[in-house]
């Protein structure tokens, strides 16, 4: 049987919880004081009805990327790049991010390209800062 998958733009209260499973405190902190701003917009991925995994675009000095997450129960099923290309087709510009170091690897391999050293996000770990450039893509 096939998974029902979509991702939808959402209020950020759809994605707390999912937020909370994968991110922890980081992901709920009070440093998230803009996922009320206007420009800021959430996206779940939902399977089979449930929320699965989330990310939110803030424009801050550009548009960033963060608090992207699929749970680990449902990594390894090419769910996060689905959810990737959603926000990236929804946002249709350039946009960066500071991935853990362990999510490198699957950004390079969904096209975003280091623009920094490895370095440590004040105490939260090893992070790389990635873009998002929509005409390079179009390139390849």
């Amino acid at each position: 049987m096939a998974l029902e998958v979509r991702v939808l733009q959402v209020g950020v209260s759809a994605i707390r919880g999912v937020r909370a499973e994968v991110l922890g405190a980081a992901g709920l902190g009070a440093k998230n004081q803009v996922d009320h701003l206007d420009t800021t917009r959430h996206w779940a991925l939902l399977v089979d009805g449930e929320v699965v995994g989330c990310a939110t675009v803030v424009e801050v000095r550009g548009v960033l990327l963060r608090a992207m997450a699929v749970c680990a129960r449902r990594r390894g099923l090419g769910l996060g790049r689905v959810l990737l290309a959603a926000v990236c087709d929804d946002v249709a510009q350039r946009m960066w991010c500071n991935a853990r170091l362990p999510a490198v690897p699957f950004f390079l391999a969904c096209g975003w390209v280091e623009q920094s050293p490895v370095f440590d996000m004040r105490g939260k770990g090893l992070h790389q800062r990635l873009e998002w450039i929509p005409d390079a893509q179009a390139a390849d």
